[in-house]
């Protein structure tokens, strides 16, 4: 287990950084978070973490001056 999952681990406190397109949409979330459950050691429940869904608010572009894939605008 990485560095950083076990110091969330011990705070109890996770976030999650995820799209807005996986957000709002509930079968992709659902998935999201059967994956973290996943990767804290029971995929059927979250008992005893805090887990924080934060909804991504990055612009990237590249060198073109064009807006990449996954920011909060297409």
């Amino acid at each position: 287990m990485d560095e950083l999952l076990k110091s969330q681990l011990s705070t109890r406190e996770i976030q999650v950084s995820i799209p807005a397109s996986v957000a709002y949409d509930l079968k992709k979330f659902q998935k999201i978070t059967e994956t973290v459950l996943g990767r804290l050691g029971c995929p059927a429940c979250c008992s005893g973490f805090d887990i924080r869904f934060i909804v991504e608010n990055r612009f990237r572009f590249n060198d073109k001056l064009e807006l990449l894939e996954g920011g909060i605008l297409r």
